[in-house]
């Protein structure tokens, strides 16, 4: 999976339907993570939540979420 072009995906959906602030989180913390590790977790955890917050979002969004998640976890990476 190219993880990299799943999130930005994401980034792209969010500013497409006006969600510009977490978009632009979802960038700042994709652009200064340290690690591959650093940027699956915590970026997966703050689009997870973001979609639990607002469940009536794009449904690529939920797709392209779970995609990630599951990568997460075939790689030993839980995701809460």
């Amino acid at each position: 999976m190219d993880f990299y072009k799943t999130m930005d995906s994401i980034i792209d959906i969010f500013r497409a339907e006006g969600y510009f602030t977490i978009a632009n989180d979802l960038s700042s913390t994709k652009d200064n993570s340290c690690s591959a590790t650093e940027i699956l977790t915590s970026f997966t955890f703050k689009v997870k939540e973001f979609l639990k917050k607002n469940p009536k979002l794009n449904s690529e969004l939920n797709k392209l979420c779970a995609e990630l998640i599951k990568f997460c976890y075939s790689i030993g990476l839980i995701i809460n």
